[in-house]
């Protein structure tokens, strides 16, 4: 699958069209809760969190590749087994930033 997830905006409105973005509105702690959340849902869908607590504006994303589907379809993978050769040729050809 061949996209063009080229910024997090764009990941996100893949994963939500995938029905595969679990959005979560409620402030969480980062300190005693963020970490305890995220691997209560190891392996489930990617999880978008809006208020992050003492970080106004701010937003967290995770397990975003926590499959190896997901890995493979965000890196650009045709198969599961390209999965690296994808990832590598990712690394080698980076997208240059935009300021």
């Amino acid at each position: 699958m061949s996209q063009n997830l080229s910024s997090m905006r764009k990941v996100i409105e893949w994963a939500e069209k995938r029905g595969e973005l679990l959005t979560i509105d409620k402030e969480i702690d980062p300190i005693y809760d963020l970490a305890g959340f995220i691997a209560s849902m190891e392996g489930g869908p990617v999880l978008l969190f809006n208020k992050i607590k003492g970080y106004p504006g701010c937003r967290a994303i995770s397990n975003l590749v926590a499959t190896r589907r997901r890995l493979a379809d965000v890196v650009g993978a045709t198969s599961i087994e390209y999965t690296g050769k994808a990832f590598l040729d990712l690394v080698e050809n980076p997208i240059p930033p935009r300021w």
